[in-house]
């Protein structure tokens, strides 16, 4: 089970690509296991919004469940999250035959170390997070926003050029 595990940790850092994608769910279906990877700065791009920002709130509502809710899912749930969120999807899919397969809990472990994840009780952190994809997804974008976005926690501007 040991080798297994490795195996999946190894999956799982090549798909996160040294932080480009973040694991959002996984799941199992008999011997193959399924992980959906999205890259970070596209995740808003399958949602529709207008400069007035309408759709916004589905977007972040979703995107809050996603990142609020568990990490193993059903696989009609995976679906739905792969279908929501279209092309920018991209599901990582292994066969680990003839094999004792680890409770899910050490699997779940795994992906969070590749993923992100909205702790309710830290409220300010996620009202930041919808904010800030709330303004990406408007096109409002910009330094401002980072600025403001940052300065809420505390922490110096990331400024990608």
């Amino acid at each position: 089970m040991r080798q297994l595990l490795t195996a999946i940790d190894d999956l799982l850092f090549e798909a996160w690509d040294l932080g480009a994608n973040i694991v959002l769910v996984w799941t199992r279906v008999g011997d193959e296991y399924r992980f959906l990877a999205v890259r970070h700065y596209a995740i808003l791009e399958p949602f529709h919004t207008d400069s007035a920002g309408e759709g916004v709130a589905d977007a972040a509502a979703f995107i809050d469940g996603v990142f609020s809710g568990q990490r193993r899912v059903a696989l009609p749930e995976f679906e739905r999250i792969c279908d929501r969120l279209g092309k920018t999807a991209h599901v990582i899919r292994k066969v680990f035959a003839d094999t004792e397969h680890p409770a899910d809990a050490l699997v779940t472990q795994l992906v969070a170390r590749y993923s992100v994840s909205l702790v309710p009780r830290r409220s300010s952190g996620a009202a930041g997070c919808r904010r800030f994809f709330a303004a990406h997804a408007a096109g409002a974008g910009g330094n401002a926003q980072q600025h403001q976005l940052f300065g809420e926690f505390g922490l110096p501007p990331v400024v990608v050029e």
